[in-house]
């Protein structure tokens, strides 16, 4: 999963407009705004954003794969307690 709103962020830090973006990126402003607006651009359209912003393409997927692994152990602390849990009411 990706995060479209670091792409948002990006441009007006560098001041760029749409318009710019989506030329520096081989891309009409219509043909950027749709692929942007269905917000599941293709990783060669990240790539593309990625590369005129001159960032890793990780940069748009780290803060999602944080909160996703932070969701995943705190599932995974969930379970080890109710695990705890049940094993503290069978020993009693």
């Amino acid at each position: 999963m990706h995060d479209l709103n670091k792409i948002e962020i990006l441009r007006k830090q560098k001041k760029v407009t749409q318009q710019e973006l989506a030329e520096g990126c081989g891309f009409t402003r219509n043909g950027f705004s749709k692929m942007i607006e269905i917000a599941d651009p293709k990783v060669s359209t990240i790539q593309a954003i990625a590369d005129y912003f001159n960032v890793p393409i990780t940069y748009f997927f780290e803060d999602v794969a944080k909160s996703e692994n932070d969701a995943e152990r705190s599932i995974d602390e969930v379970f080890e307690a109710m695990k705890e849990l049940v094993k503290s009411k069978i020993l009693k």
